[in-house]
C-alpha cells in the first residue's frame, strides 16, 4: 500500500520548519550517487559555478540532516543514534552558512534533497532495526568518502574566496564524520570497505612501511601481511578508544567553553587525532584486521567528568586537566606497548603519533594552569 505522504515529503516540511535548520537551495541538477558530489560546470562564469557548488553543498547537508533524522525511530544501535546526532548539529550548522552565502548571492533558497537524496531517504525509510543500522552507516561511509574528495577540491578551486574558506571547513567536518563512521559501521557489523563493494575509492593510506610494500604485490605473502596479531589488535582497539575519547570530548570543549584558548585546543585536538584516527584505521584495514573502536568504561568516566564540569561551570578549566592526564597516560602506553609490537608499521605509527600527543599534552597542560589561577583570583575576589 503506497503511503499518503511519501517520507521524502513529510521531512521536507519538517526540516523547513525546524529551529536551527537552514532551507535548501532548489537546483535543477543531480548526481549518479552522493547528493553532495561537484558536478562538472554548466555555466560559463566562475561565478555561476560557484553557485552550482553552493546549491549542491546545501542539498548535501540538508539531505544528511533529513537522513539522521530516520535515526531516533528506526535504529536500535545507541551508537548510530549518537552518531546520527552529532550530524544533524554539524550539518544544520554548516547548513545555516550556506544559506547564509546563499542569500548574500542573491540564490533563491527553498527545502531540496533532490531524486537521489529522496531516494535514499525513502530506501532507508522502509528498514528498522539492525537492518537499518548497516544501511545506514554504509551509507554514511561511502557517502563521506565521496564527498571528502569533492569538498578539498571546492575548497582550492572556487572562485569566491567566502566559498573556499567555507567548503574548507566542509571538508574537515567530513573528515571527521567519515573516522567515526568507520568505527561506527565497525561496531554494527559494517566493514570500512563498505564503500570498495560500490565503487567507491578508498583514500590511499597515509602511512606505509616495508614490511607492507614487501607483501603488497606478492600473492605468496598476502596472507603475511593481513595477519595482525591479537596483541597489535588489542593496541590498535585500544589507540582507536582513546581517539575516539579525545574527539567527543573536544567536540563538547568546543561548543560550551567560555575560554577562546579552551576551544582552540579543542579545535586542535580533533584535528589532530582525527587524522590520527584514520591513520590507524587505514592501517588495520590493509591487514584485514577486524578492528573496532569504542568508549570504554575510562573513556565514559571522563565524559561523565566533563559533563559534570559544565555544569558546574568549571569546563575549561576541567578540560586541561582531563586532557592532560590522559594523554600522558596515552603516551606512556604507547611507549610501552607499541614500540614492542613485531609490527614495523605500529611501531613507525607510534613513533610518529607520540610528539603529537606530547605537544597537545604540553598545550593542555598550560591551559589547565591558567585556568586554575583565574579561579583562584576569582575566588580571592
Amino acid at each position: 500500500m503506497s503511503r499518503v505522504i511519501p517520507i521524502t515529503s513529510a521531512l521536507a516540511a519538517m526540516l523547513a520548519v525546524a529551529p536551527g535548520v537552514a532551507a535548501q537551495v532548489t537546483s535543477s541538477q543531480d548526481t549518479a550517487r552522493s547528493p553532495w558530489h561537484t558536478p562538472t560546470p554548466t555555466f560559463g562564469s566562475g561565478t555561476d559555478a560557484d553557485s552550482a557548488s553552493i546549491r549542491l553543498a546545501l542539498r548535501g547537508n540538508f539531505t544528511e540532516v533529513a537522513l539522521a533524522r530516520l535515526v531516533d525511530s528506526r535504529a536500535s544501535s545507541s551508537d548510530v543514534k549518537e552518531f546520527a546526532g552529532q550530524m544533524i548539529a554539524d550539518h544544520n550548522s554548516l547548513n545555516e552558512k550556506w544559506a547564509d552565502l546563499a542569500r548574500e548571492s542573491k540564490m533563491k533558497v527553498s527545502p531540496d534533497f533532490g531524486p537521489s537524496g529522496e531516494q535514499t531517504i525513502d530506501r532507508l525509510d522502509n528498514l528498522s532495526g539492525s537492518a537499518f543500522d548497516q544501511a545506514y552507516m554504509s551509507e554514511m561511509i561511502r557517502d563521506h568518502e565521496q564527498d571528502l574528495s569533492s569538498f578539498e577540491r571546492m575548497a582550492s578551486s572556487a572562485r569566491s574566496s567566502e566559498v573556499r574558506e567555507l567548503a574548507g571547513e566542509e571538508a574537515s567536518t567530513i573528515r571527521q564524520h567519515l573516522a567515526l563512521a568507520r568505527q561506527v559501521g565497525g561496531r554494527v557489523g559494517v566493514s570500512s570497505t563498505a564503500a570498495r563493494a560500490a565503487g567507491v575509492p578508498v583514500p590511499a593510506p597515509t602511512t606505509s612501511s616495508n614490511d607492507d610494500r614487501r607483501t603488497t604485490n606478492n600473492p605468496s605473502t598476502a596472507k603475511n601481511r593481513s595477519a595482525l596479531g591479537a596483541g597489535d589488535r588489542s593496541f590498535v582497539d585500544r589507540a582507536l578508544s582513546d581517539h575516539l575519547m579525545h574527539i567527543r570530548l573536544a567536540k563538547r570543549a568546543e561548543r560550551e567553553a567560555k575560554s577562546e584558548k579552551t576551544r582552540d585546543l579543542a579545535e586542535r585536538i580533533e584535528k589532530d587525532l582525527t587524522r590520527w584516527s584514520v591513520r590507524w584505521e587505514d592501517f588495520a584495514d590493509r591487514r584485514d584486521a577486524e578492528v573496532s573502536s569504542k568508549l570504554s568504561p575510562h573513556g565514559r568516566e571522563k565524559l561523565e567528568r566533563l559533563h559534570n564540569a559544565s555544569e558546574r561551570g568549571d569546563l575549561d578549566r576541567v578540560y586541561g586537566e582531563v586532557v592532560a592526564e590522559h594523554l600522558e597516560l596515552m603516551i606512556q602506553y604507547f611507549r610501552d606497548r607499541g614500540r614492542e609490537s613485531q609490527t614495523p608499521t605500529v611501531r613507525n605509527l607510534v613513533q610518529g603519533e607520540v610528539p603529537v600527543l606530547r605537544d597537545l599534552q604540553d598545550r593542555a597542560r598550560k591551559l589547565e594552569n591558567e585556568m586554575s589561577k583565574r579561579a583562584e583570583e576569582s575566588d580571592r575576589k
